[in-house]
């Protein structure tokens, strides 16, 4: 019973790896085309760092968030669902601290005619 229940994460591991691969191949050869057709450069450190240390914030948060409401309020739906709220606003307040996106970026979404 054991090996089936091992298996079964097994699975489920390759199955998130392979998904994972699949999108890093689609954003490499997306990235390569636009690069040829637009001619546009790309800074490493706007597409890449700057989100990931956004991402890196959000998880950190979410997971000490959630980890204390559900222990507070003993539901995991409400504090899931706080949790992806928090997650959403520390996201991109991170983002607009290490200039991933500008004020007038937000602003122009929020103001259309």
């Amino acid at each position: 019973m054991k090996n089936k229940s091992f298996l079964n994460g097994a699975f489920i591991l390759a199955a998130a790896i392979g998904t994972i691969t699949g999108y890093l191949i689609a954003l490499l050869l997306n990235y390569k085309d636009i690069k040829k057709y637009t001619k546009i450069k790309f800074k490493v450190n706007d597409i890449f760092i700057k989100p990931i240390v956004s991402v890196i914030g959000m998880s950190l948060a979410v997971f000490y968030i959630f980890n204390y409401l559900s222990g507070v309020l003993n539901s995991n739906t409400i504090a899931t669902l706080i949790s992806i709220l928090a997650g959403a606003i520390v996201y991109g307040t991170i983002l607009l601290c290490v200039g991933g996106i500008k004020i007038k970026d937000v602003l122009m979404i929020f103001n259309r005619k």
